[in-house]
């Protein structure tokens, strides 16, 4: 898939150092999100790519001329249900579809593998992703304050049937 100038792909070999990069300039940088986030971020991903589940799951990437600017990772839920771990993409690339081109894709993979809700958790503080996710159709099925990665967070589950 094509985006002005980019690719979407599925994750390679190589590609984890590059999607580090990406949580840690979105996240740390960006939103100032503290040192523990991108810890946790590397021990997931490591948990990922060693119990990754092709048929039930999608990790893909978004790369440029520059190098990966996107990542979106699904995984098997709860109850019939996929849930997005991870949707994130550099400041400089958004407002190019590219974050709505991988939302697509995980809710047409979703379809395609027979879930019947896609899930995900988010924050409050990520006003773009929270509006992207309301356009796709996703629906506000809780909130909390908790304390997440040593930081005090607004945290909103949301869904979407399918």
């Amino acid at each position: 898939m094509k985006a002005q100038s980019v690719t979407i792909r599925p994750y390679k070999t190589g590609d984890a150092r590059a999607v580090i990069g990406i949580m840690r300039e979105v996240f740390i940088d960006e939103y100032g999100w503290t040192t523990a986030f991108l810890r946790e971020a590397v021990r997931t991903l490591r948990k990922m790519l060693m119990t990754m589940i092709p048929v039930s799951e999608l990790f893909l990437v978004c790369e440029s001329r520059e190098g990966l600017c996107g990542v979106m990772f699904l995984k098997v839920g709860e109850e019939d249900s996929a849930f997005i771990r991870w949707l994130a993409v550099k400041r400089g690339y958004r407002g190019r579809g590219i974050g709505r081109i991988l939302l697509e894709a995980a809710l047409e993979f979703s379809r395609e593998a027979g879930y019947e809700s896609v899930k995900l958790i988010t924050v409050g503080q990520l006003h773009e992703a929270m509006e992207l996710y309301r356009c796709a159709g996703f629906i506000e099925v809780g909130q909390k304050e908790t304390v997440l990665w040593d930081m005090e967070m607004n945290v909103h589950y949301m869904e979407i049937r399918l």
